[in-house]
């Protein structure tokens, strides 16, 4: 028997899905019909809602249908070729390329695409521009674009380390794609707004943020996005970030594979530092200098991956590498994290920053309500303190700031050290007990797992001792990195009490340890990477 062929849609009856804005069975309609018409009507119609919502796959199929027949396409199929290449496919270079042969007649869609493409390359100051001229033309928020372009500039704020300025358009963007249901312009405005909050530390915005893109990607089902990614890393460092005197709990401690990303292996050394796993950290920092050695990498990951060099050379008692200082004029986010790194790395080195630079550089973080880097730069301040009443008073005033941030104090950890054991033994303490057992907790997070733990879960068996110490000295150190006291290592030993004190005076000079904390957290750190005896 015979079947009569499904009739093709008239343009009237797209014209009555569309207004009902079923964008989805309009678009599945044109595609079955094969009509190259049918589908150029409803990328006009719809297109722009289709690329900001979940029928983003559906748009890609539909414009490779609605393709002219000329060599050069139209200008509304060329702008949203455009900007799904660079939104859903994250390929700049290509929209650059396409661009400079065939500027855009709109000069909106133009600034907005040129704004979008330099903000992946870093192009701070052109992103920036770009994004304020695409507002200018797109002047009211009822429409994608206008919304896109808020997002743009919001997101370009944020990047120029404004991210008070960037909230208004962000939530601008953010009401007008939770009203028309583009549910993926709604995730990356919450991703951006988060890091927003986050860099102000407004915990609770951006723990609010995390949760509704949360609950948008569970509400549609959508798992693969780079802005739900990110997120999850936030709220993963976010997490970290208060191990300090608590446990973290919730977050899976993921292992080292070779189709990790850049952000998820920084992720991984994260978490590796905060467990005190430094062999598990340096293996995953080299395999982050070979991603970058290889392939481009933003400078928010560039600025990362040297925090966490940092963080792992400082708890090895290793040279810590300052990171370049800024050669541009402008000054963005990333360029204050660096001037932070480097106050950081003069402080490990023991050459701190003049008081005056370091109170100039926390009011241009203040003025920017860049509260979250401002207070990594206040503990740099603190341990800066010529006299130790003053760092005395900055210490305790940082202890009593919550929350504490675990990633800073593991960054600044030798000098920290120092400074918490020297005030918990200040006569002139007068911190409540709750602060004094943070203190202390905070210091023995610090020192890292005891020694013996690590030396018996370490499967490589016993190795040479590290450094240039002899295998007495490399005894003593771990005995030490135990909280023995110089008796009972004698007694371990069966040697005197003077022979113990040579080797420790021995083990002092050739790893430049000043006091008995820092041998500590040396020895926990070095058994960490070379196992004990």
């Amino acid at each position: 028997m015979l079947t009569s062929p499904t009739p093709t849609p008239t343009l009237m009856d797209m014209d009555r899905l569309l207004a009902l804005r079923r964008f989805d069975l309009a678009t599945d309609l044109a595609l079955q019909s094969k009509s190259k018409a049918l589908c150029q009507h409803v990328l006009a119609r719809a297109g722009w809602e289709m690329l900001f919502s979940t029928l983003r796959p559906q748009l890609h199929h539909l414009l490779d249908a609605s393709l002219p027949d000329a060599a050069l396409p139209d200008e509304a199929h060329y702008g949203l070729q455009l900007a799904w290449t660079v939104e859903a496919q994250r390929l700049p270079h290509q929209v650059e390329r396409a661009l400079a042969a065939r500027p855009m007649q709109q000069a909106g869609l133009q600034s907005l695409l040129q704004s979008r493409c330099a903000q992946m390359y870093d192009d701070t100051p052109a992103a920036l521009a770009w994004a304020q001229a695409a507002v200018r033309a797109h002047a009211g928020t009822l429409q994608p674009l206008g919304l896109w372009a808020r997002f743009a500039l919001g997101f370009s704020l944020l990047d120029a380390g404004r991210p008070q300025a960037a909230v208004e358009p962000l939530t601008l963007a953010l009401k007008g794609a939770h009203r028309d249901g583009l549910v993926i312009l709604q995730m990356d405005a919450l991703h951006v707004l988060a890091r927003a909050h986050d860099e102000m530390a407004n915990d609770a915005q951006a723990q609010a943020c995390i949760e509704g893109l949360e609950a948008l990607a569970s509400q549609h089902s959508l798992n693969a996005l780079p802005a739900l990614d990110s997120l999850r890393r936030l709220a993963a460092h976010r997490a970290l970030r208060g191990a300090c005197v608590e446990p973290v709990s919730g977050l899976t401690r993921t292992e080292l594979t070779a189709t990790m990303t850049f952000p998820d292996l920084a992720l991984l050394v994260q978490q590796a530092l905060v467990d005190g796993r430094l062999d598990r950290a340096g293996e995953a920092i080299r395999e982050l200098r070979q991603r970058e050695a290889q392939s481009y990498c933003p400078q928010k990951w560039r600025n990362e991956l040297s925090y966490l060099e940092m963080s792992w050379a400082a708890r090895l008692g290793q040279l810590v590498q300052s990171p370049p200082a800024e050669s541009d004029a402008f000054v963005g986010l990333y360029a204050l994290q660096r001037a932070v790194m480097r106050a950081g790395a003069a402080l490990l080195s023991d050459t701190p920053w003049p008081a005056a630079d370091l109170d100039a550089l926390a009011s241009e973080l203040r003025t920017r309500a860049l509260h979250r880097l401002h207070g990594r730069l206040i503990l740099v301040r603190a341990l800066s303190q010529p006299s130790r009443k003053e760092q005395d008073a900055d210490l305790l005033e940082w202890l009593c700031s919550s929350p504490l941030d675990t990633l800073d104090a593991l960054w600044l950890a030798p000098p920290l050290l120092a400074g918490l054991e020297q005030l918990l033994r200040s006569p002139q303490w007068r911190g409540d007990a709750a602060v004094r057992v943070r203190a202390q907790t905070l210091v023995q997070r610090l020192l890292g797992p005891p020694a013996s733990a690590l030396a018996s879960s370490n499967a490589s068996g016993v190795r040479a001792p590290p450094l240039d110490l002899t295998l007495r000295e490399w005894q003593v150190l771990c005995l030490i990195g135990q909280q023995l006291s110089n008796a009972q290592i004698a007694n371990s030993l069966c040697l005197s009490l003077a022979t113990i004190k040579t080797h420790i005076n021995r083990v002092y000079c050739k790893l430049g340890i000043q006091q008995r904390i820092e041998a500590v957290q040396r020895a926990r750190a070095l058994v960490s990477i070379h196992g004990a005896d």
